[in-house]
This record gives structure tokens, sequence and C-alpha cells, in this order.
């Protein structure tokens, strides 16, 4: 390196003392360190027979209109041939510094809150493992990102806007899971369905999804939500994703409804059938459909840690269960687009999300003490009481009754014999 630079940084740094001072931003450590790395590595320095002395204008502050100051130097070296490259050793120690200085300095400046001592650490020690949850959807579980992380939950965003179930969205997704598993303790929050459910009737009565016109997505006909079949059809390309998280924790968004209030644009010829007097509540009964038939397919596939999330009871104020009051609550949290909703019904639906979580926490944690055994059991999102303190198998071959032949050999029961 020229040999200049040596000399350049010297007075750089002599501007910064000069200049910045008292100002807590500085960075003279580091500088400090860096003439002292280029002048053990500099060559061809000799000692002059009088002293040099030059003056250079340098900026008198970063605040517009900006003005100079003249500043005096005075030397008694020549300036250095060249430098030679700084080993590892000069490189790490100059970074240490640069570290140091912009931990303290910048974090004095701009969070001094934080330097305060606190006097409870208990309440700090709860935040230490926050939870850890994977969304994977489109972009209304992209929205319920910012509110989950503004509760402390450490978030994986696996979203993508406009997934739909095809066979390429769901072969690259189930390869990332695979290539790439999540933690074991991640709860995955992850809706599949949403952008394939909803549909437009054509002509010839055959269903299809929106198209896009303009940038924008349009119904070209009478919405409707896909009939049970259909259903069953996303579920077996969705397979392979539900077999790469078959052990992780599952939180099942069903479908958020759209198009209940109105179509997609001020065009009459889409959307038709949403100026019908019962078309908000042939929407709400069909969302209640999609989301019974998610359930009966998670089933299906045996899985046995997942929860189907309820989605209008997460928006609708407690103890009201009426489709007049989840309208009503919908209303309220439908955005413009009659598609996605506003800021407080995701904010809502997180809070939902972040329930079951705890719940799952909670029951991954805590076990039961023998004897105290809990007399009904959360069973694939349903209370069921069958099953409780053994199997039927095990309570029939406990009170079967035991035969003594003239031979006194025990003998069991026909319907027990292998």
């Amino acid at each position: 390196m020229p040999g200049r630079l040596y000399r350049s940084s010297v007075e750089f740094g002599l501007w910064l003392e000069t200049v910045y001072g008292s100002n807590t931003r500085r960075l003279s450590e580091v500088w400090k360190k860096l003439s002292t790395i280029l002048s053990l590595n500099s060559s061809g320095v000799s000692r002059r027979s009088c002293r040099e002395s030059y003056t250079l204008p340098f900026p008198a502050g970063l605040c517009l209109p900006i003005k100079t100051v003249a500043l005096h130097f005075h030397s008694e070296e020549t300036c250095p041939d060249r430098i030679l490259l700084a080993g590892k050793n000069a490189d790490r120690d100059l970074l240490l510094t640069l570290f140091e200085v912009l931990n303290r300095d910048l974090s004095t400046r701009f969070l001094p809150e934080d330097n305060l001592p606190r006097e409870s650490a208990q309440g700090l020690r709860a935040k230490e493992n926050p939870p850890l949850c994977a969304v994977i959807g489109a972009s209304h579980m992209k929205r319920i990102i910012p509110f989950l992380e503004a509760t402390g939950t450490e978030v994986i965003d696996m979203t993508r806007p406009g997934w739909v179930a095809s066979a390429k969205n769901v072969s690259d997704l189930s390869q990332s899971l695979t290539v790439d598993p999540l933690p074991s303790h991640c709860v995955v929050c992850l809706d599949l369905l949403s952008n394939s459910v909803y549909k437009f009737k054509q002509v010839d009565d055959s269903l299809s999804l929106s198209c896009k016109i303009n940038n924008k997505w349009h119904m070209l006909g009478e919405v409707v939500t896909i009939p049970d079949d259909g259903v069953s059809d996303v579920f077996r390309r969705t397979m392979p994703v539900l077999n790469a998280l078959k052990s992780h924790q599952k939180i099942v968004v069903p479908p958020i409804p759209r198009y209940v209030f109105g179509g997609c644009c001020d065009d009459t010829s889409h959307c038709t059938n949403t100026t019908n007097s019962d078309h908000p509540t042939s929407m709400i009964t069909a969302h209640s459909r999609l989301r019974n038939t998610v359930k009966k397919h998670m089933i299906g596939t045996l899985s046995k840690n997942f929860r189907i999330l309820d989605l209008l009871g997460s928006i609708t104020p407690t103890g009201q269960t009426s489709n007049k009051q989840h309208l009503e609550a919908l209303r309220h949290c439908t955005s413009s687009d009659n598609v996605h909703l506003t800021d407080e019904g995701y904010k809502l639906i997180a809070a939902s999300i972040m329930a079951e979580l705890e719940t799952m926490q909670t029951d991954a944690t805590v076990k039961p003490a023998l004897g105290n055994m809990p007399r009904t059991r959360d069973w694939n999102g349903f209370i069921s009481t069958a099953g409780v303190g053994g199997t039927v198998r095990h309570t029939l071959l406990k009170t079967a009754s035991v035969s003594k032949t003239k031979t006194n050999r025990t003998q069991m029961m026909p319907y027990f014999r292998r």
C-alpha cells in the first residue's frame, strides 16, 4: 500500500479528536489502533533534520451548511515509502477495537436505558427461551408474523405471497423442509388451502381460480367454495409437506373467509352472487364446512400433534357464537379488498395462535401426577372421555374371568386365545 495512507490516517485521527472530542460517537480509538498498526508495518521512514509544518482544511462539522476549519500539522519524520499488508493478528486487533467502540459508544448514546440495572431478574428470564414458530402459507400468514414477533415469539418465515397447492410449490416446500429440517421444538403454523378453495363458476359450470388482470386478482363469475372432494384432492397434493412435518406440533389455520361482503372490484359481472342477501351467511356456513373437512383430513393423516385454529372464534368476542355475531365481527375486521383482514383482525388471530402455543408448551412440560389423571382428554381438537385410564382391551384383560380345571391348570377365556 502507498505510504501516504499512513499520514492520511494520522491526519484524519487528529481531526476526529479535535472536532468530535466530546462526542460519544467518535471512533478515535479505532484510528489510533489503525495508525499504530500502519506504523509497525511501514518502511522507508527517516527522521527529518528540521520539523515540517503544514496546514490542511477540514470540515468544521457535518451539519449544513458545511464550513471548513484549518488544522495545523507538524511532522519530524518523512512519509513512509510503502506499507506492508497487516497480518491476521493486526486485523483481529483492529476489528476487536472497532467492535468494542461501536458496542460501548453507540449503545451508550442511543440505548442508555439498556445500561441501567434491573431490579427484577426473574422477569427477564421468562424471555430467555421464547417460543419458536415456523409460519407457512401465503399473504394471510405473512401479515400475521409481525404480531407474533411483537409478543416475543421467534418466527421462521416460510411464507410466499400467492402460494397455492400446486405440484411444483408443494415439491419445493417439502424439499426445503427435508433438506433443511426445522428444529424439533419448533411449532409449525400453516395454512395450505386459502388460495385454493375459493373459485368462481364459469359458463360451463366448471370452477376456476381467480385470474390476474391489470395486476389485480379477479373472480369472473359467481364465487363458490370447492366441495369436500376438492378439499380431499388438495390434501392429497399437500401430503409431502405434512409428512415432512409429521414429528412437529402443528397449528392448522383454516381458510380465511373472503368475498363475504363484496366482490373483487366494481365490475358487476365479477363476483355476481355477492349482492345476494343470503350470501354472507352462506359463506360463513361454507367456512364451517371447510374447517370440519380440514379437521377430518388431518385426523385421517394419523397426525396426533395438531390443533385446528378456531378462526371465527378468534375474531369474535367471547360468548358470541351465532352466525350473525360472527358476521358482525368479520365485517369489522375485513379490509377493503374483501380478501385480506385489517391489522386488528390479524392481531386477534395472532393472539389466538399464541394461546395455542402456550397450551402446547404446557401440555409438553406438565405431566399429571399418578392418581390425579384428567377425566377428559384433548384428542385431535375434540374433548373426549373415552380411553382415559386405559384401553378397552386393557380393561377386559384385567377383569377377565379365569376358570380352574380339575387338573388345577389356568385357562383363559376363548376370545383371548391366540
